[in-house]
């Protein structure tokens, strides 16, 4: 079983809990080596589609875990009960649906401790949710792999307001700055001056007018961060 990098690092940054869920676990890769490393004593391996799920039980009974992980269907959060499960895993999925998720979920969270979540975009929306209901972010970690760049966002129970420069790099990347992220920064900033130069040769119009506007202040945003001011 060969994890990638952003798995390992989710599991890396797991704090050790009874009972982990993991929503659209596809293969089942995680929760298999949450129990297998200890960091988890039992897990639920959940998806909303059937076929990955029916390969998630193949795993679990190959890794000779039946008893400690239980495979079940249902949408996002759909599959737990309050007190179900203290770590839950949400990952590989757009942000706008991750935070979806968690809010329709919402009860479900109030008997969670921890939450861990990588979106593949719109990682600013999931930290909009998680202050929306009533979780701060404790750590951050952004990778790159196979071309593109992941953010993994770790959140306890807390009511810490982030101001919006915090919610759209994430305040731990601001404070910490890791390698990763910058490298992200500048790609960032290419694309948008890119896109900048683009909307520009456009027939201007009202809605290219505030593309233009939206942009250059998220350009002017990255830059700063860039030039190291805080």
């Amino acid at each position: 079983m060969q994890l990638s990098e952003r798995l390992n690092t989710i599991i890396d940054m797991a704090d050790p809990c009874k009972t982990a869920a993991d929503i659209g676990t596809d293969h089942g890769f995680v929760p298999i080596t949450l129990v297998k490393t200890g960091k988890a004593a039992r897990a639920l391996a959940c998806d909303v589609r059937k076929g990955p799920l029916e390969r998630a039980v193949e795993h679990v009974k190959e890794a000779g875990l039946t008893e400690k992980i239980e495979c079940r269907l249902g949408d996002g959060l759909q599959c737990l009960a309050p007190g179900d499960a203290e770590l839950i895993i949400i990952a590989g999925m757009g942000g706008t649906l991750i935070a979806s998720i968690l809010e329709a979920g919402a009860d479900v969270l109030k008997t969670a401790e921890e939450l861990i979540l990588s979106p593949h975009t719109d990682a600013p929306e999931v930290r909009k949710m998680l202050i929306k209901l009533g979780f701060s972010v404790t750590e951050e970690r952004m990778l790159f792999e196979e071309g593109k760049y992941y953010t993994v966002i770790k959140a306890k129970k807390g009511n810490a307001e982030l101001n919006a420069e915090e919610i759209f790099f994430g305040p731990c990347l601001l404070k910490e700055r890791p390698t990763a992220f910058l490298k992200w920064l500048e790609n960032e900033a290419r694309k948008d001056r890119e896109l900048l130069d683009s909307l520009k040769r456009e027939l201007e119009t009202e809605a290219i007018a505030r593309r233009i506007t939206e942009k250059d202040r998220e350009l002017h945003m990255i830059e700063t961060v860039l030039g190291g001011q805080k």
